[in-house]
């Protein structure tokens, strides 16, 4: 085995044929030196007794010192018998699942999925969970929203109760939908209750029935 330096890795020339160079310092790993002159990095190990490389990636943007941590880092997962490749997979699939099941990629599954296909004020729904939903949950998985944060976002609307009971109905109903889905197993709205609207014993008069009647129509 070579003793690899810094500079003896920058003054590597290629030959005709492609070269694996193996580091002393780091077992497994090796300097990869292409026809073309392309450089990259290696590991050799053994997985149930076959023979494994893992490519670490490309020389110079991964130097000698950190092309030797990863190494070691690698070398150090196969002693527990897992592949470093297959454990590298799985992170990348569970990271993915985590961002499919945030409250963001949910609201937008919700909205065509369900929304549009079965309400006709969908936009309305489309724009509190926009409005003021998304900015206080958005980049949380679903499972990271618990019931006091709901009842924190409900008691900050403050003097301005009806807004709060339509936003706890769209964020409950998107709860119960993700729930038939398999996505998440409670809903933080359960037991909450929107705040009491104060009745009010007052008629409209003609002119303010014409215009909620006018308005009506506008809006479809």
């Amino acid at each position: 085995m070579a003793r690899l330096t810094t500079k003896a890795v920058e003054a590597m020339k290629p030959g005709r044929s492609r070269r694996e160079i193996a580091d002393d310092l780091a077992r497994g790993l090796y300097l990869v030196v292409q026809p073309s002159g392309g450089k990259s990095w290696a590991v050799r190990y053994r997985i149930n007794g076959k023979p494994t490389k893992d490519t670490i990636g490309r020389y110079p943007e991964i130097g000698l010192a950190d092309a030797r941590e990863l190494a070691r880092d690698r070398m150090a997962t196969v002693a527990k018998g897992v592949d470093p490749r297959a454990e590298r997979e799985a992170k990348r699939v569970a990271q993915q699942e985590a961002l499919a099941n945030t409250v963001a990629a949910t609201a937008a599954d919700f909205v065509q999925l369900h929304c549009m296909r079965h309400n006709r004020g969908w936009k309305e729904q489309e724009r509190v969970l926009q409005r003021d939903i998304l900015p206080r949950f958005g980049d949380l998985p679903l499972d990271a929203v618990r019931r006091r944060d709901v009842a924190r976002m409900v008691d900050e609307f403050g003097d301005r109760p009806q807004a709060a009971r339509v936003v706890l109905a769209v964020l409950r109903k998107m709860f119960n939908w993700a729930i038939e889905r398999g996505r998440v197993e409670v809903n933080p709205c359960t037991v909450i209750k929107g705040p009491r609207i104060q009745r009010r014993d007052r008629v409209l008069s003609d002119d303010e029935l014409r215009r909620v009647w006018q308005a009506a129509e506008q809006a479809g």
